[in-house]
């Protein structure tokens, strides 16, 4: 028997989705930033095993087919590595991928951030890598060629988010540990700025704020779109035509074919003729 709060809907009603007031938020939210024309990832907290997280990875993915770019902000102590390669195989999708490191960012937290191509670093923020863990049940020799295979993808993983932050120092202390690096340390380090560089206000023109990461990735900031771009030299007539209007107020920029020199060898002389001048010369002379 039904009861009166469960009846089905008449066709002319609709449903209504019942929200629970008391329902804990998610701790990994995606917002369209559609004045910014970029995807907002904040994380904060551990990372949930992937079903917790359906309705977020689904949006984020779509994101990934309307902006180039994703900024995503951190303050987790990890969690989840399931979910955590879910969430790199998206954002991979992004062209220019921002990466805020708040807090403690340790673990799989640190794996995310570290793939971005602009790595930014707030005061007093705390960095922990280390090799992964894991728990199942089953017979020992399940668990052998288990932790064989983690031991395979992981270690490669590791070496792709970390290769080039860490220091060999600190990899090892990490394949044994954890190695736990501070704000200070990582803001020295090429392809990473702090928060006050990544808010304040940017000249699009301006060379001294163009960034160049390790893998040789080069951005600066877009001061259209709040974003950094990725830089290319191509001097192409409508580049040189934004240029000179933006400098000089001259729009009407006209390309001339550039002429092409012609060189023009002299024709050698006659040897015969060479000696019989080389005569006359001498006879003068005398």
């Amino acid at each position: 028997m039904r009861t009166k709060a469960h009846k089905a809907p008449r066709a002319h009603e609709e449903e209504v989705e019942v929200v629970n007031p008391f329902a804990k938020p998610k701790n990994i939210q995606v917002v369209d930033d559609k004045a910014r024309s970029m995807a907002i990832v904040r994380i904060y907290g551990s990372i949930e095993e992937p079903e917790e997280y359906i309705e977020e990875l689904a949006k984020l993915d779509f994101l990934a087919t309307q902006y180039d770019a994703v900024e995503i902000t951190l303050n987790s102590p990890g969690g989840s590595l399931n979910t955590t390669v879910d969430i790199i195989s998206i954002i991979n999708n992004f062209k220019y991928i921002i990466t805020i490191g708040k807090g403690e960012i340790a673990s799989a937290a640190f794996m995310l951030w570290s793939i971005g191509n602009v790595k930014v670093v707030t005061d007093y923020s705390m960095y922990m890598a280390h090799r992964e863990s894991y728990g199942m049940y089953g017979k020992t020799s399940e668990h052998k060629h288990a932790a064989d295979i983690f031991g395979v993808v992981y270690e490669e993983l590791f070496e792709e988010c970390f290769g080039t932050i860490l220091t060999e120092k600190e990899k090892q202390i990490a394949e044994r540990s954890e190695a736990w690096i501070s704000f200070k340390d990582l803001r020295s380090r090429e392809g990473i700025i702090s928060y006050d560089e990544y808010i304040e206000a940017k000249n699009p023109y301006q060379i001294g704020e163009i960034y160049k990461t390790q893998d040789g990735k080069t951005f600066m900031f877009d001061g259209d779109t709040d974003t950094y771009r990725s830089v290319t030299c191509d001097f192409g007539m409508e580049y040189i035509t934004d240029m000179t209007d933006y400098l000089y107020g001259i729009a009407n920029v006209t390309e001339f074919e550039k002429p092409k020199k012609i060189k023009i060898k002299k024709p050698k002389k006659d040897t015969k003729q060479k000696k019989k001048e080389k005569k006359k010369k001498a006879k003068k002379e005398k």
